[in-house]
């Protein structure tokens, strides 16, 4: 019993289930304890309002932190997950490493999520294009215009996740590093389009792909970039950190706080995107398509005005589970996308409009550990706008652009 109490107290307070994150630490512990003291599941759904409830209440519980234990690869601490009461003896499962196991989650979810897997697909075919001209329908104007993205932050996570560079160009980038929300070949699009970025193809590489003489495909990460812009690499690197009166002594912006909002929503607004194309493809009944992307983006900024970007994911993982079960009794088959996203459409925007009128109480959920943080994110919140860790996530913009 010792043992078991131990472990209860140990557990990871970094990665809380959404169906917890109303209750607090003292709460959790309470509930995985009466838990194993065999109170009814019944007993403890209604005690600690637990929304969406799995078939079993172990899953849910959060991991267990195992101490002076290490991952031979990677050297992180492990952790134990609790294990069901029901079918098993022990109360918690062998030891294990949570970051190699997210690592292979992450890298796999391009391939699982087929949304995900097109829209990075249309955009190496778009940078292909872009390099070589093959395309005469090729876009003109960059999917979003910003002074401050393109001719800073964009340049400056290059660099930063570069494998070598010097003034003027990045020769290649690491292809481990998250660069931006959703896609990281979206960076490289939007950069090539805007004119701030070229291929450099007068220095050896093994990025492009030659068949028969033809150039038929690109890595975008083996390939040297040529920074364009007129202050090069050199003076990006010089800059440790942005603020509005540098910015408008260089002329970047207009009207800083606008700027800001932007880039701001932008960036929260991809992530609960890409949190929703990941959690409705792992719940069966993937949305897809540019038509349904562009009203879940307008229904989350009208969203984004009342709540932080922890609440909305809270209400996209709701909305998600709502969604499962709703189609799920309609008999909707896996691939009707069609079902799916008129479900999304109209069903998405009318709860998002209730808690918009009405006070209703949202509780933020912990980042998932499957959606982690962007560099872009990262040079954002930390290097520009001086926000500790991860409190963007769990800010309100408008409160924060009123300072």
């Amino acid at each position: 019993m010792c043992e078991i109490k131990k472990k209860i107290m140990d557990f990871d307070k970094s990665d809380i289930a959404p169906q917890l994150s109303h209750l607090s630490h003292s709460q959790i512990t309470e509930l995985i304890t009466g838990y194993y003291n065999k109170e009814s599941n019944y007993d403890l759904v209604e005690e600690f309002k637990i929304k969406y409830e799995p078939n079993d209440l172990s899953e849910i519980f959060p991991l267990i932190n195992v101490e002076d234990e290490f991952c031979k690869t990677c050297k992180n601490h492990l952790y134990q997950k609790f294990h069901s009461r029901i079918t098993r003896k022990s109360i918690a499962s062998n030891s294990f490493c949570r970051k190699c196991q997210v690592e292979k989650q992450i890298n796999a979810i391009e391939d699982e999520v087929p949304e995900i897997r097109g829209i990075s697909n249309r955009s190496i075919n778009s940078i292909f294009n872009q390099c070589f001209k093959y395309n005469p329908h090729i876009r003109k104007i960059p999917d979003y215009q910003s002074p401050l993205l393109l001719n800073y932050i964009y340049p400056l996570i290059l660099k930063k996740c570069a494998i070598r560079h010097d003034d003027n160009t990045v020769y290649g980038v690491k292809h481990s590093d998250k660069l931006m929300p959703l896609y990281n070949s979206r960076i490289f699009e939007e950069m090539l389009v805007a004119g701030i970025i070229q291929l450099n193809s007068s220095i050896p590489t093994k990025a492009l792909v030659i068949s028969h003489r033809k150039i038929i495909d690109i890595n975008i990460y083996e390939a040297n970039w040529t920074i364009n812009i007129e202050q090069g690499l050199s003076e990006i690197m010089a800059i440790n950190r942005l603020n509005s009166r540098t910015a408008r002594a260089k002329g970047w912006v207009t009207d800083w706080n606008s700027e800001i909002k932007n880039i701001w929503l932008k960036i929260i607004i991809d992530e609960c995107i890409e949190f929703m194309l990941i959690t409705s493809a792992q719940n069966g009944y993937p949305i897809g398509g540019v038509d349904i992307r562009n009203k879940i983006k307008i229904t989350l900024e009208k969203l984004l005005k009342k709540y932080t970007e922890s609440q909305c994911f809270t209400i996209i993982w709701a909305f998600c589970q709502l969604s499962k079960n709703c189609l799920k009794d309609q008999g909707v088959y896996y691939k009707d996308h069609k079902e799916i996203n008129i479900f999304t459409a109209t069903v998405f925007d009318l709860r998002c409009e209730e808690l918009l009128e009405d006070d209703y109480e949202i509780h933020g959920m912990t980042r998932p550990v499957i959606c982690p943080r962007s560099i872009l994110n990262e040079i954002f919140f930390n290097g520009i706008l001086g926000i500790k860790g991860d409190a963007g996530y769990h800010t309100l913009m408008n409160d924060f652009i009123k300072k």
